[in-house]
């Protein structure tokens, strides 16, 4: 069951991204808009800012919620979930949609060069135009348009926000799991070498959280190496 949106129901209206009315919603009758999952759920790291600090539509933003420290972030993911690079896929991925429409004979070859050389707007831009807007996708397609002119018309034509939002979402996804991998083989690589090399160094063994018959820390290493083989795989 959803809330049902702020500019959607009247009297009714939480401002929710969701549609269950707030006189059935035990969270918003318990703690009021605070309460609500779905309410400022995004918190001030969220770029967008939206009516009555609520979502401005069932989409999060392209600006999803850094739950990670930023020290413990590593560079790698943090250029592929930066919010540049979050428009990036958005517009790569209103390009490839634009591509097909071309390959139909839907859109002309002038126009599709244009597309092609469109930038990928500044969030900074974005933001601007989402406060008159209060949709983060109605806004970077506007934003998108002004790097293109007049072809722009046909950016984002038959298609909704999910269409968007979900297929970049999955593009990122895709390249933050190639990140997993190759750090876990790097990862493994080094168990295997350190495995090998204390294949004779002693160390206690232990069972039921006491010592037990001596091992070896290298057939120790050598267990978390078949492990790591098992993850590899779930990532694959």
């Amino acid at each position: 069951p959803r809330c049902r949106r702020a500019f959607g129901d009247g009297a009714n209206a939480t401002g929710c991204a969701c549609w269950v009315p707030r006189d059935r919603c035990a969270r918003f009758q318990e703690r009021g808009v605070s309460g609500c999952p779905n309410l400022g759920a995004f918190g001030s790291r969220s770029l967008f800012e939206t009516r009555k600090g609520a979502r401005s539509h069932a989409h999060p933003s392209f600006i999803y919620e850094r739950n990670v420290i930023g020290r413990y972030e590593t560079d790698a993911m943090r250029a592929i979930w930066s919010d540049e690079a979050s428009l990036k896929r958005w517009t790569d991925v209103e390009i490839a949609a634009c591509e097909v429409a071309h390959e139909r004979g839907q859109i002309a070859d002038g126009d599709i060069k244009a597309i092609r050389a469109a930038r990928s707007p500044a969030p900074e831009r974005v933001l601007e135009i989402e406060r008159q807007t209060h949709h983060d996708v109605v806004a970077f397609v506007r934003a998108m348009g002004e790097s293109i002119g007049s072809a722009s018309r046909h950016v984002h034509r038959g298609l909704t926000s999910s269409d968007i939002v979900d297929t970049a979402l999955a593009i990122g996804i895709r390249d933050a799991l190639g990140v997993l991998e190759r750090a876990t083989g790097d990862f493994k690589r080094v168990l295997i070498s350190q495995a090998k090399r204390h294949k004779q160094t002693l160390c206690v063994g232990r069972t039921h959280g006491i010592h037990a018959e001596p091992t070896t820390f290298g057939l120790r290493l050598a267990g978390f190496v078949t492990e790591l083989a098992r993850n590899q795989e779930r990532l694959a």
